[in-house]
């Protein structure tokens, strides 16, 4: 999969664009203007604290989204339990 840098200022751009054209359209999609603001400007966050506290280590997002999707293939869970978007049915 090819991977392609797009400036935050195009993605909250975007985000706008999707907003206005939800209006009209009958479909949802996450990409809106305050997703891409929140997705872009927030600073990251530290995990520490909890993980100490907790005595807990946090899955890699990577790996929990790719047992996500195997599980949806293989039928072992469904998007209906996700919400429709991206995995229609």
């Amino acid at each position: 999969m090819l991977a392609v840098p797009v400036p935050d200022s195009l993605l909250r751009a975007a985000g706008t664009v999707m907003d206005q054209i939800g209006r009209y359209v009958p479909w949802e999609t996450p990409m809106t203007e305050a997703g891409m603001q929140y997705y872009t400007q927030m600073p990251a966050s530290d995990d520490t604290p909890s993980e100490r506290e907790l005595g807990i280590t946090y899955r890699d997002p990577r790996e929990t989204l790719a047992d996500t999707v195997v599980s949806l293939r293989a039928g072992r869970t469904t998007s209906k339990l996700w919400g429709l978007w991206p995995f229609s049915e």
